[in-house]
């Protein structure tokens, strides 16, 4: 069995709260492999559907979490996690520190972190099958389901998602009683250099579409706005369409956020992205989102240009 040991140290431009720079020990690991079972233990980057490094600002999300990943089976790995706590621009206390799991969620109550468990298996052409199971003792779990296929239809390419998300309170119950129920399908038709999406998330739980420790897996998620952000039961839609001309691409996208009462929560949001590639090591994205508040009548605007270069 082969180990090593590797580390990350980043500083930042970012400013924390009180306007000053910081630097981050964000990845300190060490790995190993064995057949066909990796193990890695320490500060890193996770993407899962609720633990994610939500790279869309200057500091991503980290993790200090111990991840087993074993792929014995063919066409099938299986994922088994604990995670303790959350550095970055979404842990909602500090970016620049590794704060409890715990905390991030809204609890004062440490307790022993998050437990994830998940199953991935992509052994039917053009198909993949995911499941996650999230768990946060005395405060919530939840099972997160999805389907994605592929087919074509002449020279146009179609890609259907079919996603479940609940969530439910467990033992005290901490951060109350927790249940919600999310669906959502998604629909993508590439033809060309053209490619067109609609989107569609409905939450019928007993309350709104549980958050995440990152962006979030809903097909819905925007810029700025997703489902998640309603707080309670509630719907959202989009629609959109983007153009790849070789090394650069135009999208634009509209959404639609309500809740079931519309005089709670009723916002729309307009993103407009172009991202040119101009080699393999540096690319430029800008992205610019228009949020609009139905009911209070005003909104704002939100403009991201980042500037990519990796030097290995």
């Amino acid at each position: 069995m082969h180990f090593h040991f590797a580390w990350v140290v980043h500083f930042w431009v970012a400013l924390d709260s009180q306007g000053n720079g910081f630097i981050t020990l964000s990845q300190a690991f060490i790995d190993g492999k064995f057949k066909n079972t990796t193990i890695k233990l320490g500060r890193q980057m996770i993407n899962t559907p609720h633990l994610d490094s939500d790279d869309i600002r200057m500091m991503p999300n980290y993790f200090q979490a111990f991840v087993i990943k074993n792929s014995d089976f063919k066409n099938l790995e299986l994922t088994v996690a604990k995670v303790d706590k959350m550095a970055g621009w979404e842990n909602g206390l500090d970016s620049s520190k590794f704060i409890d799991i715990e905390k991030v969620a809204g609890s004062d109550k440490i307790s022993d972190g998050l437990y994830m468990l998940s199953a991935v298996y992509n052994g039917i052409e053009d198909f993949n099958f995911q499941a996650w199971y999230y768990y946060l003792r005395d405060l919530y779990d939840i099972i997160y389901l999805e389907i994605v296929k592929e087919f074509k239809v002449n020279q146009a390419t179609f890609t259907l998602g079919l996603q479940y998300d609940r969530s439910n309170g467990i033992g005290s119950m901490l951060l109350g009683d927790i249940g919600s129920s999310t669906y959502g399908i998604t629909l993508h038709t590439h033809y060309s250099g053209l490619q067109l999406l609609f989107a569609y998330n409905k939450d019928l739980g007993k309350t709104g579409a549980i958050g995440s420790f990152g962006g979030g897996p809903f097909f819905t998620s925007l810029e700025d706005q997703t489902i998640d952000a309603i707080g309670e039961k509630g719907d959202a839609w989009i629609m959109g369409c983007e153009y790849n001309f070789k090394n650069f691409k135009l999208s634009t996208i509209y959404g639609s956020f309500q809740a079931k009462n519309k005089e709670i929560y009723n916002v729309t949001e307009t993103d407009f992205i172009s991202e040119y590639e101009i080699s393999n090591r540096f690319s430029v994205t800008l992205a610019y989102a228009m949020i609009n508040d139905k009911n209070l009548n005003n909104g704002y605007n939100q403009l991201r240009f980042i500037m990519n270069y990796n030097f290995w």
